[in-house]
């Protein structure tokens, strides 16, 4: 326990401030409940949605540290079987694009609202690297995005709309950059 300890405290200072700050108050532990994402950004005074990119980022460079070391603890606790990391209901998402389903159709057979099905694809663009938002996000309106959290040094999704064409979806936004978004000068370590 002590190991993955010093483990994990390593972790935490690879990532930002914020990042660690965010993952460590989700956590649950023996006499301490872990807090939700909505007490969080209020703490923070940030939005929900940034709140969980970031602590998308945050596993994610836990996730790479464990990949890249494979004397530790946390190593062990890794599947290795080499294919991206799904949520289940995220994985049946992709079955259905995989057999050439839209958004929307795929919202209709599963019985689920678009925004979900929208949290599916924000997902399955982080995870699988192949997976391409092309037809969802044409690649001019992705390289803005990018550019513009790059400029801002923000991932604020309100900012950066604030910032983009008005006809600029919150949902192009959060699949660029969990396509490869930049922030100051560095690669998103959510989906390295």
């Amino acid at each position: 326990m002590k190991k993955l300890y010093e483990e994990m405290a390593d972790c935490l200072r690879d990532m930002t401030e914020l990042q660690a700050f965010i993952f460590v108050y989700k956590l649950t532990g023996a006499e301490i409940l872990g807090k939700t994402t909505e007490q969080i950004s209020r703490l923070q005074h940030r939005e929900q949605e940034e709140v969980d990119y970031l602590l998308q980022g945050s596993i994610h460079t836990l996730i790479k540290n464990a990949e890249n070391q494979p004397e530790t603890v946390l190593h062990e606790c890794l599947d290795t079987g080499g294919t991206p990391e799904l949520t289940v209901t995220a994985q049946k998402t992709l079955d259905f694009i995989n057999k050439g389903f839209t958004l929307e159709a795929v919202a209709r057979s599963r019985g689920l609202k678009v925004s979900t099905i929208e949290d599916h694809f924000v997902e399955i663009a982080g995870e699988i690297k192949e997976f391409s938002i092309d037809q969802l996000v044409p690649p001019k309106q992705q390289e803005a995005i990018r550019q513009a959290a790059a400029s801002l040094d923000t991932f604020k999704l309100k900012t950066l709309k604030e910032q983009l064409d008005a006809d600029t979806k919150y949902f192009a936004i959060r699949l660029a950059l969990a396509k490869g978004g930049q922030k100051s000068g560095q690669k998103n370590r959510s989906i390295e």
